[in-house]
């Protein structure tokens, strides 16, 4: 594992509190949040009666033998749904968000990635996993589950946590028919099940929690896959898909810009007529989640036309919910495009919420009617109204605007 020193501003922000770049047993920052922020007030015991959203967490220490079950609020009713559907939360303040998350409380079940229905515990959740409406069920645990909040970048934060112990659900589950298809189909790869899933309407968050189960996938191949790389995984595999069709697409003709903000976090987002590309800067202010320093930490991954061989692990998983957001614009008007993404993460974001508030930004921007420029440098000096970071930083840090500035075009010779 690479260690950068302690006094790295760039430390916290390439980390996460994922991969300990510190060298620490445990994340710091996450455990002052985790210290400070004890939203969840109710008593708790043994048993708790409830409606989950569905909703499923897998977690990855301890990988293959890890942690997984059903997150339960003891509360009932269709209004649990928005517990756990990010789609929905968009424009909430940061409070509300923290609020849904921590009432889940999360019911865990020690089992092997490979082959966790030989549980018989485990085995009876998978009813509820697949399901389009919240379940009631019945939890016992070995102990009151422990009130604990916990954050990490890429999936949403929870509540309490618990050993299962017995687990009843009260009634049979609701499945669209195209999940029930490609959950039953055992010849059909977890690739090709994701893109049925996303364009039979299903939400990323509902088919990362069914990839997550173990449920997608030839059957020799089917595993848990922990929450975290399964979000990213969906957002990888849905725009992949559509960069595919995006290449065969003729290119804009002119420079747009977009713009949106939410929870402190503000983007920029810039297409240029051009093959291909895509790139995506983000700028963690002091205060904000991550940036122990005083000064802003400016990190940066890119793919040229032939996408990318390795993981975007500067920008980590918020790379591929912003190219989510893109290709899913792009896909819905037939056109190619470069794309230049400006994040900046002011220090009112002092809590990681997951990246779907990245995913919900830029489709967020594509709402609204873009500007539009017919120079590069005038579509530049747009987007960089209403940020903080001079221009030329951004420019100076990127490598894809460097590529197309310095690039000469076959159309020149004509």
């Amino acid at each position: 594992m690479v260690k950068l020193p302690s006094s790295s501003p760039q430390r916290c922000v390439l980390c996460k509190g994922s991969r300990m770049l510190c060298g620490r047993s445990k994340c710091p920052l996450l455990t002052r949040w985790n210290a400070l922020l004890p939203f969840y007030k109710k008593e708790l015991n043994e048993d708790i009666f409830g409606s989950t959203p569905p909703s499923f967490f897998v977690g990855r220490f301890n990988y293959p033998r890890v942690y997984a079950g059903p997150m339960i609020p003891p509360d009932f009713g269709e209004e649990v749904k928005i517990l756990d559907e990010p789609d929905l939360w968009f424009g909430k303040p940061l409070e509300i968000i923290v609020n849904y998350r921590s009432r889940l409380v999360r019911s865990v079940t020690p089992v092997e990635v490979k082959n966790p229905w030989e549980d018989r515990l485990f085995d009876s959740t998978r009813e509820l996993v697949i399901s389009s409406k919240p379940i009631d069920v019945e939890a016992k645990f070995e102990k009151p589950p422990k009130i604990r909040i916990d954050f990490n970048a890429n999936a949403q934060p929870f509540g309490p946590i618990g050993k299962l112990k017995v687990i009843n659900i009260s009634e049979n589950p609701k499945v669209e028919r195209v999940v029930d298809r490609c959950v039953h189909d055992y010849d059909l790869k977890a690739g090709s099940a994701i893109i049925s899933l996303y364009e039979g309407g299903l939400s990323v968050n509902t088919i990362q929690r069914i990839l997550s189960a173990g449920l997608l996938g030839t059957k020799p191949r089917r595993k848990l896959v922990p929450t975290r790389w399964a979000i990213t995984a969906t957002d990888d595999v849905t725009s992949k898909f559509y960069v595919n069709l995006i290449k065969k697409y003729p290119e804009i003709g002119e420079y747009f810009v977009f713009k949106s903000s939410y929870l402190d976090n503000y983007f920029r987002v810039i297409l240029i007529p051009h093959s291909w590309a895509f790139e995506q800067l983000e700028a963690w202010y002091p205060g904000s989640a991550w940036v122990t320093g005083k000064q802003p930490v400016i990190v940066v991954d890119h793919e040229f036309y032939e996408g990318r061989k390795s993981y975007a692990s500067n920008v980590s998983g918020a790379y591929y919910a912003a190219r989510l957001g893109v290709t899913e614009y792009l896909t819905r008007i037939r056109r190619q495009a470069a794309c230049v993404i400006f994040r900046e993460v002011h220090g009112g974001y002092t809590i990681p919420l997951g990246v779907w508030q990245i995913r919900e930004n830029v489709r967020q921007a594509f709402k609204n009617p873009p500007e539009r420029f017919s120079s590069l440098e005038e579509a530049l000096k747009a987007s960089h109204n209403g940020l903080g970071i001079p221009l030329q930083y951004w420019v100076k840090k990127s490598q894809l605007l460097n590529f197309i500035r310095n690039q000469t075009k076959i159309t020149t010779f004509f």
